[in-house]
């Protein structure tokens, strides 16, 4: 791509008075103000990002790496105002426009999505809802059904201990306390947040 950009410089510089290929040194304003620092034979520049504006003030703009490379060409005849039109590598791409805002940021694996007052963050490890406000997690199916297998067992038992079990005179439940022991001799486990909770999920 850096050799492509450098055939931009050669091809565009025999027509234009100021077209280059430069490093990129610094991104801070790029998101605020699209503005990026571009090095190039010791010299820096202030260079403009090309961003995508519509009627309606939606923007999407893309903001390169550092240390990667750029072409630039001069707005007009100035010298001293740049505008960046290709890009070595990105590093983010943000789109923002009405209640809508999208964000992709490549070297963390990281895209945000932003509808009104709901969002959704992922990273390729984890799905965050709405920053997880609620300080909870979606559940893992599969650990509550088992839960409730269990559960469902456990009722069952008692059940059939009281279909097979007959009065018997005089016995003062002593054959129904046999033959129910094995179950109330277990004792349910408290779940916990833990037991059923997917961690890839937090809302």
């Amino acid at each position: 791509m850096k050799d492509a950009l450098r055939e931009l410089e050669v091809f565009f510089g025999n027509m234009l008075s100021s077209a280059f290929v430069g490093k990129v040194k610094e991104t801070d304003k790029a998101e605020n103000e699209a503005v990026i620092t571009v090095e190039r034979d010791g010299m820096q520049y202030d260079v403009k990002l090309k961003s995508i504006i519509d009627k309606a003030g939606s923007h999407m703009i893309a903001i390169p790496e550092k240390e990667s490379f750029v072409f630039c060409v001069s707005e007009g005849n100035s010298k001293e105002r740049y505008l960046a039109v290709a890009l070595n590598e990105v590093e983010k791409v943000i789109y923002k426009g009405g209640n809508i805002a999208f964000r992709l940021d490549d070297p963390a694996k990281r895209v945000a999505l932003e509808v009104g007052d709901v969002s959704v963050k992922m990273d390729g490890k984890k799905v965050v809802f709405n920053d997880q406000a609620n300080d909870s997690y979606l559940t893992n199916i599969n650990s509550l059904v088992k839960r409730i297998n269990a559960l469902e067992e456990d009722l069952n038992t008692v059940k059939n201990a009281f279909k097979t079990w007959t009065p018997a005179p005089f016995d003062g439940g002593g054959a129904l306390k046999a033959i129910t022991s094995k179950w109330f001799g277990k004792a349910f486990v408290k779940t916990t947040v833990e037991d059923l909770k997917d961690d890839k999920v937090q809302h």
